[in-house]
């Protein structure tokens, strides 16, 4: 009984700060704003690394679980479940899933496996990861893909199941640095 009223308050307390830290979304400094709401991320339990931009509208199913590096852009509506790493120099765009959890076909035994996104990635509008997935480096996810297996580093995927679209060249990969461009 104690157990599950402990869980309620804490479902409870996260709520409360995800609400506040939304709260200063709407004030006009982008830089304040940023560091307050971050702030209360991590107070919920989010790992969250330097220079972050977390829109609002994110869900999630277990923040302590979820490492977040530095200069990374996540914009709203994105879905994070657990176990979740995202190297420095990410774009998530909006409405990308990332899940960690599900079952095993054959035995309807619940999976979980953890996906990895290395540095340099761009994940485009609505993109689905699934789990176990991890995405190498300087790679770009078309918007709208489902990722179901691993991605090579330098390439562009896109479709549904994704698959290779084309080599990026590394001569042309610009260095992510989405957040501080001024």
């Amino acid at each position: 009984m104690y157990i599950g009223k402990r869980r309620l308050l804490l479902k409870i307390r996260t709520k409360f700060l995800l609400f506040i830290s939304e709260f200063f979304l709407f004030f006009e400094s982008e830089n304040n704003e940023t560091k307050i709401r971050n702030f209360f991320l991590r107070k919920i339990g989010f790992k969250i690394g330097k220079d972050v931009i977390i829109d609002k509208n994110i869900s999630f199913f277990e923040p302590n679980t979820i490492l977040i590096g530095n200069n990374i852009l996540i914009r709203e509506n994105c879905y994070l479940d657990h176990d979740i790493i995202i190297e420095d120099n990410v774009t998530l765009s909006k409405d990308v899933i990332i899940l960690t959890a599900g079952h095993n076909p054959e035995t309807m035994e619940y999976v979980m496996k953890p996906v990895k996104i290395c540095k340099n990635v761009w994940i485009g509008a609505r993109a689905i990861i699934l789990p176990g997935v991890t995405i190498g480096e300087n790679s770009c996810v078309a918007a709208g893909a489902v990722v179901s297996r691993n991605v090579n580093a330098n390439t562009l995927v896109g479709g549904v199941p994704a698959r290779a679209i084309k080599d990026i060249a590394k001569s042309h990969l610009q260095t992510s640095n989405f957040i501080n461009t001024q």
